[in-house]
């Protein structure tokens, strides 16, 4: 099984490239993931990764441009991709999406819309808050039906382009 599910901030407006023989439509962009977490002595510690996403094809038409600072759920599976240079090898993990979600900050619970940047990738646990557990699962629901919201809007997308 190769599947991601990543949640993050664009860090960069996204780039669009036709690639290939067929000037296939690419649609390149970063996010940034920042995990909070507590160390052995008890402080929190953050953590950032940042991933290469790419979309192909009629998808990335559909997806259109992402802007620095936009909120993303991304699936998609790891791609790696190897090559030589100067006679040394190089390789570099990408994410290939399969789906990309766009989340606005009307669609957030208030308390995350206050924590979300409008330019930097973070996400809402740079500002570490205690949540009762109730919170947390409407947080939890609510983005469970902006996902699927996204989806079906997607798959509509999809379709009606090719």
């Amino acid at each position: 099984m190769n599947t991601v599910t990543l949640r993050g901030y664009v860090t960069q407006d996204s780039q669009v490239q036709n690639i290939g023989s067929k000037n296939t439509q690419c649609l390149n962009f970063r996010i940034g993931v920042t995990n909070s977490f507590k160390n052995e002595r008890g402080n929190i510690e953050k953590k950032s990764m940042f991933f290469d996403i790419n979309a192909y094809g009629s998808y990335a038409g559909a997806i259109g441009s992402l802007q620095k600072g936009t909120l993303v759920f991304v699936q998609g599976k790891l791609n790696q991709d190897s090559w030589e240079k100067d006679g040394e090898k190089h390789s570099k993990v990408s994410i290939i999406a399969s789906k990309v979600y766009p989340i606005r900050k009307q669609d957030l619970p208030p308390q995350q819309q206050a924590q979300t940047p409008n330019t930097q990738a973070s996400n809402t646990q740079d500002n570490p808050q205690k949540l009762s557990m109730e919170e947390i699962q409407q947080i939890v629901q609510k983005q469970e039906e902006i996902i699927e919201i996204y989806d079906d809007e997607f798959d509509y997308l999809a379709e009606e382009i090719q």
